[in-house]
């Protein structure tokens, strides 16, 4: 097979549009991706199939079935082409604040509901990358709220005192490892009750856990090396020696995160609010990528999952 251009070497997106001008060329190129020169049967794992005239048949007797380079990925039974799939999960990577999907449509030229599907199926799959890992040393955890002003709201639909932590917005939790990985979880609620299991399923025990003076964060010192900073006393670092502790990491990851949910989308629904905060997530976790090595880097967990328009709405 041809050898191909490192994405290393390409200026800009003008480059990846000029580039993968053909579906021969993404598919050829998304094969090494998903592959590297391995090609496996997505449906047993076994490898070295046949290559057919419209793709590959199992060489394992007992599957024998047929299957091209996009089964099983997210790619399945799309009617888009991969060129712009190419620039959707492109241009994600480089965009520190989201994507609209009303400015991509005009970018691309698909319709509006095309480009927010699109747009969500590739966040669905961005999502699955730190899953399995566990958080370890200092960890800064925080809760935030998402949702509109109370102030916007009808005066028959107010909860009273629902400023602040408030049943009228969506909650999210988060922990990040000092100069390491973050996680965040949309919640139902900030209570020890559910805050406490996820730090048991994603903070390595015995760490050092740095939070606010929020009471739902009081039972986690059974487990792990609880520091509280007590902003309401307007300390915002505890000095113990020559350690400092603070939470302005996990305050800087809900500062551009809800620059997003301000400035690009204006808008995220709760049903839909898990995604948002996964593609900030995986940005944050590979900041330190390339922007073409982001892309290479997403592109191969492109075949992770898989999501139908129905899943995504909700419709059985």
């Amino acid at each position: 097979m041809k050898a191909f251009k490192p994405l290393s070497k390409f200026k800009g997106i003008g480059e990846i549009y000029r580039y993968f001008n053909t579906e021969k060329k993404c598919k050829d190129y998304y094969e090494q991706a998903r592959w590297g020169g391995n090609v496996t049967c997505p449906h047993c794992g076994s490898e070295n199939p046949y290559r057919t005239n419209r793709g590959f048949k199992c060489s394992n007797k007992e599957c024998h079935k047929k299957f091209s380079i996009i089964s099983g990925s997210i790619f399945e039974n799309t009617k888009i082409s991969l060129s712009i799939w190419f620039a959707v999960i492109y241009k994600m990577g480089i965009a520190k604040k989201g994507v609209n999907s009303h400015e991509l449509s005009r970018e691309i030229g698909i319709s509006q509901p095309t480009a927010w599907f699109l747009l969500q199926r590739v966040r669905t799959f961005l999502s699955v990358e730190i899953m399995n890992v566990m958080l370890n040393g200092i960890i800064e955890a925080d809760e935030t709220y998402f949702g509109g002003r109370v102030t916007n709201m009808k005066v028959n639909k107010r909860t009273k005192d629902s400023q602040g932590r408030s049943l009228t917005k969506k909650p999210v939790v988060g922990m990040i490892e000092r100069n390491g990985k973050v996680k965040a979880f949309v919640t139902e609620d900030t209570t020890a009750k559910v805050i406490n299991p996820l730090f048991k399923e994603h903070v390595v025990e015995g760490s050092t856990v740095v939070t606010d003076g929020y009471t739902g964060y009081v039972n986690i010192q059974e487990k792990y090396n609880h520091k509280s900073v007590k902003h309401g006393k307007y300390k915002f670092i505890l000095k113990e020696g020559d350690n400092k502790f603070h939470t302005q990491n996990i305050e800087g990851f809900w500062s551009l995160l809800k620059r997003s949910y301000v400035g690009i989308h204006h808008y995220m629904s709760p049903k839909h609010l898990q995604k948002y905060v996964s593609e900030h997530v995986y940005r944050h976790n590979n900041r330190k990528l390339t922007k073409f090595g982001l892309f290479e880097n997403s592109l191969a967990l492109a075949a992770s999952t898989r999501i139908t328009y129905n899943q995504l709405i909700g419709k059985s």
